[in-house]
């Protein structure tokens, strides 16, 4: 959130495990904007920001993966 997005956009998950999140943007072509490595809690919790604000308007797809379990949004700026 927010959606559209303006500057940074607010990533949250829940139930994950404790470790290491790969989150990856795409544009809508499927090409990788940018990737970043997050760390949920202990308690399986994720909040995190991603700065958008060098992004160019349009759609883009975020994506959380950790092992084989993997989550995506879309973004709209």
């Amino acid at each position: 959130y927010p959606n559209p997005a303006e500057g940074h956009v607010t990533i949250s998950a829940y139930g994950l495990n404790d470790g290491v999140v790969n989150c990856s943007v795409y544009e809508i072509m499927g090409q990788k904007v940018s990737s970043t490595i997050f760390h949920a809690s202990p308690s399986g919790n994720l909040q995190q920001q991603i700065d958008v604000s060098g992004y160019a308007k349009g759609v883009y797809f975020i994506e959380l993966v950790q092992g084989k379990r993997f989550v995506q949004k879309v973004v709209v700026e």
